[in-house]
C-alpha cells in the first residue's frame, strides 16, 4: 500500500510538473502579437512598415495608422496602444515610416503627397496573404486625420477613424492653438490678439495678397514678447529666413482647405473622436459643423470626457508637452474605439 501511495504521489505531481525555470504563476498566453515587415512602394520612394497582427491569424481586418504632425516614425509611443489593443481584438495594425523620417533637413510633404502615401501603404498591405483586402482601413490622430480624410476621399477604405482633429484648415487651427497657449501662459486677451494678428498677416502673405516687408515688419514687432515662442511662427530672423515667395511650399498648399467638403466625399463608415480638454482642437465649432453637415447614417461623433488632445485624461489644460508623452490612456477611447470597430468591420 505505501508504494501504491507514493506512486499516486507521483503521477499526481506529474500532472503539475512545469518546464524547467518556469515561474510558478506561469501559463501561455490566448494570443500573441506576430509582426511582419511591408514595404510601400509610393510615389519614387520607399517606406517600411510594419505589419502587427494576431499570431496565427489569416484574412484579418487591418488598420492603417496615419501619422501626428511629430510622430512620423512607425515605432512612436503615439502608436503603441494600437499595436497592445487592436490584436487583441482580431485586428491587425499597420504602422509606416512617413516620407522623409530620419533626414532632418528633409521639408514636410503636402498634405497631398502624405495622402497618397496612405493609399499606397493601404494597397501594399491588402496584398498580404494574412489580410482581408475588403476590411482595411485608416486611423489618423491630428494631423493624421487630415490625411485620413484626403486618403479615404481619394480611395475606397472599408473604415475610417478620425481622431482630434477639427473642421478647419491648418492655419486657422494653429491660430486656435497659439491663442490658448498664450491664454493659459497668463498673457493676456491683448497678447493673444496680436498673435493672431501677426499670424494672419504671415498667411495672407503666403496667399500672395500681402509684401514681404509687410511680413518682416510684423514678425520684427513681437518676435521680443515674452510670449513669441508661443505663436509658433518658428522665425528668430525674419529678415533672413523669410523667403520672397512660398507659393510651392507645403504651408501655402494647407491655407484654405475645406476639410467639410472631404469628410461629405468619404461613402465608408467614419468615426469622429473628439476630446473636452483639447486646447489645440476648436471642438465645439467642429461639433456644430458636424451638426449641419449631410449624414449618411455611416458617421459617428464621439466626444470623450476629460481627454486632451491625444486623448489622454487630464485634470487641467495645457498645450504643448513632450511627444514622448504623446500617450493616449483614456479607457473611454479604448472602449469606444474598441466597440466601434468590431461593430463596423467584424
Amino acid at each position: 500500500m505505501r508504494i501504491q501511495r507514493l506512486f499516486a504521489t507521483l503521477a499526481i505531481s506529474a500532472c503539475f510538473a512545469m518546464p524547467a525555470g518556469a515561474a510558478p504563476w506561469s501559463a501561455d498566453p490566448s494570443w500573441r502579437v506576430e509582426q511582419h515587415e511591408i514595404t510601400v512602394p509610393a510615389d519614387g520612394t520607399e517606406l517600411s512598415g510594419t505589419l502587427h497582427a494576431p499570431k496565427g491569424a489569416s484574412n484579418v481586418p487591418v488598420v492603417v495608422a496615419l501619422h501626428g504632425s511629430s510622430a512620423g516614425g512607425q515605432d512612436d509611443p503615439l502608436y503603441a496602444h494600437l499595436h497592445e489593443l487592436l490584436p487583441a481584438l482580431g485586428i491587425a495594425v499597420f504602422t509606416f515610416d512617413r516620407r522623409g523620417t530620419g533626414d532632418a533637413n528633409a521639408e514636410r510633404p503636402h498634405f497631398s503627397v502624405l495622402a497618397d502615401d496612405a493609399i499606397a501603404a493601404k494597397r501594399a498591405v491588402a496584398v498580404s496573404d494574412l489580410v482581408d483586402a475588403d476590411r482595411v482601413g485608416f486611423w489618423g490622430l491630428s494631423q493624421g486625420g487630415w490625411i485620413a480624410m484626403k486618403a479615404a476621399a481619394g480611395s475606397t477604405p472599408a473604415f475610417v477613424v478620425i481622431a482630434s482633429t477639427p473642421l478647419v484648415s491648418t492655419p486657422e487651427q494653429m491660430i486656435f492653438v497659439s491663442r490658448n497657449a498664450i491664454l493659459l501662459d497668463g498673457h493676456g486677451e491683448a497678447a493673444a490678439d496680436l498673435s493672431e494678428a501677426t499670424r494672419r498677416t504671415i498667411d495672407d502673405f503666403i496667399r500672395g495678397e500681402r509684401t514681404r516687408a509687410e511680413a518682416v515688419a510684423a514678425i520684427e514687432a513681437v518676435r521680443e514678447k515674452p510670449w513669441y515662442p508661443l505663436t509658433f511662427l518658428g522665425v528668430d530672423d525674419p529678415e533672413a529666413q523669410i523667403r520672397d515667395d512660398y507659393s510651392d511650399s507645403s504651408w501655402a498648399a494647407k491655407l484654405d482647405v475645406d476639410y467639410e467638403a472631404i469628410l461629405a466625399q468619404i461613402d465608408a463608415p467614419t468615426l469622429l473622436l473628439l476630446g473636452t480638454m483639447d486646447t489645440v482642437v476648436p471642438v465645439q465649432h467642429t461639433l456644430d459643423r458636424l451638426a449641419v453637415m449631410p449624414n449618411s447614417g455611416t458617421r459617428d461623433v464621439v466626444v470623450i470626457p476629460d481627454a486632451d488632445h491625444v486623448l489622454r485624461i487630464v485634470d487641467e489644460p495645457s498645450v504643448g508637452g513632450d511627444p514622448e508623452e504623446a500617450i493616449p490612456d483614456s479607457a473611454v477611447y479604448f472602449a469606444v474605439l474598441g466597440h466601434w470597430l468590431g461593430q463596423t468591420i467584424h
